[in-house]
């Protein structure tokens, strides 16, 4: 909503901060989640970056129809084997020993003031930490920790790279072609992961765990 700076909900939720911070007469409902959840991106809003059209228009049309090399299909094969960790770490070994690896982790609890994502390898073994707003979920932690990390791999000099990460739903909005309007924000990855092999550098993104 922020990222469409015209968009009509924000005078209506201003207007209710207003008559929350003026009330004239006494709310018996409490407060309203939602317009909390406003109050605390506001803080944040001149970080958050607008404009008058859908930030999905921001990026190459291709990105509608390309597809990142990304699959659960061999993975899943060998996991329902009896020796499904031997091959899992024959497979890591080789990746290991022949690619520019990142690892990506989001982390956020109930309890925590701030959400977190972190991304760790790379050829100068970087380890970078970073806080965001208490709102981000967990699923927006691990994606931008996987942005993140693109980002890295453009600036490198090296030309074959694979994203382990352990977030199988952020790995699965990536490569669906389905609800395109909702995932203008994984446009902008697979814009990224698109651009990094243009210039002749292979990046895989890996599912690692086995976590959703």
């Amino acid at each position: 909503m922020l990222t469409t700076c015209d968009h009509p909900l924000i005078d209506k939720l201003e207007n209710i901060i207003k008559l929350e911070d003026n009330p004239t007469k006494i709310n018996r409902d409490g407060k309203i989640l939602f317009v909390d959840y406003f109050r605390d991106h506001q803080k944040i809003q001149h970080l958050i970056r607008s404009s008058l059209t859908p930030s999905c228009y921001d990026y190459q049309l291709s990105t509608t129809w390309y597809g990142p090399l990304i699959s659960f299909a061999k993975g899943e094969k060998i996991k329902r084997l009896d020796v499904s960790d031997s091959f899992f770490k024959e497979i890591f070994q080789e990746v290991l020993k022949n690619s520019t690896c990142f690892f990506t982790d989001g982390s956020w609890s109930p309890n925590s003031v701030f959400g977190s994502f972190a991304i760790v390898g790379g050829s100068d073994n970087v380890e970078l930490e970073f806080r965001t707003s208490k709102i981000a979920s967990i699923f927006t932690l691990e994606g931008m920790a996987i942005m993140e990390a693109l980002k890295l791999i453009l600036k490198s000099s090296q030309r074959k790279f694979v994203i382990f990460s352990d977030s199988r739903s952020v790995l699965e909005a990536l490569v669906s072609n389905k609800y395109l309007g909702k995932k203008s924000y994984w446009q902008g990855a697979e814009c990224m992961v698109g651009t990094v092999e243009s210039i002749a550098a292979i990046a895989v993104v890996k599912f690692s765990l086995n976590h959703a």
